[in-house]
């Protein structure tokens, strides 16, 4: 005797369609992160005098003669090259975007001045108590000769301003304004670690000092839409550090 059919059918598990493989990272976020490892990497091996000798040369003789001063030359301005010039390319070519949009514009720093002069009020008692400390006179100024003549002094000090532009445009600019759609303030959190990786050679207290600078100046530059109040209060407080230096070893009195 047959068995009578059910009257529903029991339907088979559909078999999920397979989706298509597709690149695991936003095509913004691989330009910025690709580049900026680039510009990391290729700026720790060669920013060095060692690996172009003509232009160390060539910047000692504009340079007074002096081959430290020459190799802090070449160190600050090819710092500001890996840190300008690649991420400005990537971002015209790749992401369609004006170095103006990368936090070059004013913005609304007019109106937050007082934040910055806030923060630069509290950092600089921390900064003298620092300049107290062996580990601090070690590391500044980066070069004894710094201390020998004013000339000098205001030479590096130029450069090293300068610098701290390009730092600013490359971690508070390309790694934070491309990526806010996606991220929002997480880019923030993002490119505080690699900020901190490039004060491992610093003091300790320095370098931890730079996890809270990096989160506050890029909480910043993204409310104001500008990096220049970066470039401002960080280009005082270095050189603050140095002359603190100077003072403590002495040499800024002779000099004046």
């Amino acid at each position: 005797m047959e068995e009578p059919e059910p009257e529903f059918a029991i339907p088979e598990d559909p078999v999920p369609p397979q989706p298509r493989w597709r690149f695991p990272f936003g095509g913004r976020a691989t330009a910025v992160y690709l580049t900026a490892g680039f510009c990391l990497v290729a700026g720790h091996f060669l920013i060095r005098p060692a690996v172009w000798p003509g232009a160390k040369q060539a910047l000692q003789r504009l340079l007074f003669g002096e081959p430290w001063l020459a190799d802090l030359a070449f160190w600050a301005l090819a710092s500001v090259f890996f840190y300008v010039v690649p991420p400005t390319v990537v971002s015209a070519l790749f992401l369609k975007r004006s170095p103006l949009d990368l936090g070059l514009r004013l913005g609304s720093l007019p109106r937050h001045a007082w934040i910055y002069a806030l923060l630069l009020l509290g950092v600089l008692p921390l900064v003298y108590l620092s300049s107290l400390r062996p580990a601090f006179l070690s590391t500044y100024p980066f070069n004894p000769g710094v201390g020998q003549a004013v000339k000098f002094l205001i030479v590096w000090e130029a450069l090293y301003v300068f610098q701290f532009f390009g730092l600013e445009y490359f971690f508070r600019g390309f790694l934070l304004f491309p990526l806010e759609k996606e991220l929002g303030n997480t880019a923030v959190l993002v490119m505080t670690v690699p900020y901190a990786m490039i004060h491992f050679q610093k003091p300790f207290l320095e370098a931890n000092a730079a996890i809270f600078a990096g989160l506050i100046l890029g909480l910043m530059a993204l409310r104001t839409r500008s990096i220049w109040g970066g470039v401002i209060l960080h280009g005082t407080v270095a050189v603050t550090m140095d002359l603190l230096a100077l003072c403590q070893q002495g040499k800024l009195a002779a000099m004046v």
